[in-house]
């Protein structure tokens, strides 16, 4: 039997799918076997540590996607993130988005690479967007700071 993962997870499928879309597309590499398939995309990120869907917003850190796929995707970052829930938050470019995505993720690997950065997976477990709008207000204020695109911004300010 298959599973598509609980219906929050499916919640935030065609938004990711949406921001795949929207975004440069890459071609997949020849050896990939992944089960899923995974849109190689470079977006700027707000990674924040989550304890009861309540963002630590202390704690956050910037980051850069690597690859999105339905339900995770790859990020790196300066430096190495503990073990844990995170609220990812991105604010892909485009008019279609007049606000970020904050999607609850659990790390599922951190791991070293060249030159002091971090490559770290995440799997996908809720889009916090739907439910959550009143612990995510002071994190969009940070990601508002961070990674609103330029198209969305007054003119003249």
């Amino acid at each position: 039997m298959f599973s598509f993962g609980s219906k929050k997870v499916v919640d935030a499928a065609p938004v990711l799918r949406r921001i795949v879309d929207l975004t440069i597309p890459n071609a997949p590499t020849a050896d990939e076997t992944r089960s899923e398939r995974r849109f190689n995309r470079t977006l700027p990120l707000v990674l924040t540590p989550t304890k009861k869907y309540t963002p630590q917003l202390s704690e956050s850190v910037m980051g850069v996607t690597q690859d999105i796929s339905d339900r995770g995707l790859g990020a790196l970052s300066l430096e190495e993130l503990p073990e844990g829930e995170y609220t990812v938050s991105l604010w892909p470019p485009g008019e279609q988005f007049e606000e970020p995505i904050h999607l609850l993720c659990m790390l599922v690997n951190c791991r070293p690479i060249a030159h002091g950065f971090w490559a770290n997976g995440f799997c996908i477990q809720e889009l916090l967007n739907l439910t959550y709008k009143a612990k995510l207000e002071k994190l969009d204020e940070i990601v508002s700071l961070a990674l609103r695109p330029k198209e969305l911004e007054e003119v003249g300010t």
